[in-house]
């Protein structure tokens, strides 16, 4: 199974999680009941949270790369690539942890690129970078 399938599926699941949590949670305040093991399982979800929410970001912004990778195998998933950078454009905006997560992405990609390659590489990458941002 190619990574990028799993790698796409992550975030819909994750979010399928706290969403099934909060509704369970919700249900029971209303019927005024509580459940040992749901408060457990809350609880630790609660703790999670935001290494979830750190894996949703890695994930989606790791995408970018495999997917680039897969275009050489099939060229139809140029479509996923560019789709996928504008869903980041957007989670780029509103999302805080997604901001911080590609700028230190960034960091390390500008890091490498001007160690060991050469200045027409770091031209590329900053077009790429601009149109992305």
């Amino acid at each position: 199974c190619p990574v990028p399938i799993l790698m796409s599926l992550v975030p819909p699941v994750v979010f399928a999680f706290y969403g099934f949590i909060g509704a369970v949670d919700q249900y029971l305040a209303e019927k005024n009941r509580r459940i040992a093991q749901f408060d457990k399982i809350k609880s630790l979800a609660n703790q999670y949270r935001h290494d979830a929410q750190y894996l949703v970001v890695a994930s989606e912004v790791m995408l970018i790369p495999n997917l680039f990778v897969w275009v050489f195998k099939n060229p139809l998933v140029l479509l996923s690539v560019l789709t996928q950078a504008q869903f980041l454009r957007l989670r780029y905006q509103v999302s805080p942890l997604t901001r911080q997560y590609i700028t230190h992405v960034d960091g390390q990609i500008r890091q490498n690129i001007q160690k060991y390659l050469p200045q027409s590489a770091m031209t590329a990458y900053n077009w790429a970078r601009q149109r992305l941002v």
